[in-house]
């Protein structure tokens, strides 16, 4: 019984390949459904209508879930406490032996109209 129960968990997760993050052409809005916060992921420019608030690090000590979505989303949460409304993805860590975490840092952005 356990054993169908960790292969179903396994099942519904979604996985998403190091050459779909590192390509300019993924969007990740449409694939997590950020409404709120304009992502842009590794490769993309920051447009010049926007300014650089401050970089944020998320990673395994400032977030309890630590999978690929949940991390990004705290991006996401920590973007909007500074007032920003967009964040840029300027480096990703993949989880590996010694860290079972992703970590992302990121700038976050705020829209000068």
């Amino acid at each position: 019984m356990r054993f169908l129960i960790l292969v179903f968990l396994f099942s519904c997760t979604k996985t998403i390949s190091v050459d779909e993050l590192n390509n300019p052409n993924y969007s990740i809005n449409i694939d997590l459904g950020y409404n709120e916060v304009q992502i842009f992921p590794i490769g993309h420019p920051i447009p010049d209508n926007y300014a650089i608030i401050e970089e944020i690090f998320i990673g395994p000590h400032s977030t309890k879930s630590c999978s690929y979505e949940s991390v990004l989303y705290r991006v996401q949460e920590k973007t909007k406490e500074l007032n920003g409304n967009a964040f840029k993805v300027i480096d990703i860590k993949y989880p590996n032996a010694g860290n079972p975490c992703y970590t992302i840092t990121a700038l976050t952005l705020k829209s000068i109209k």
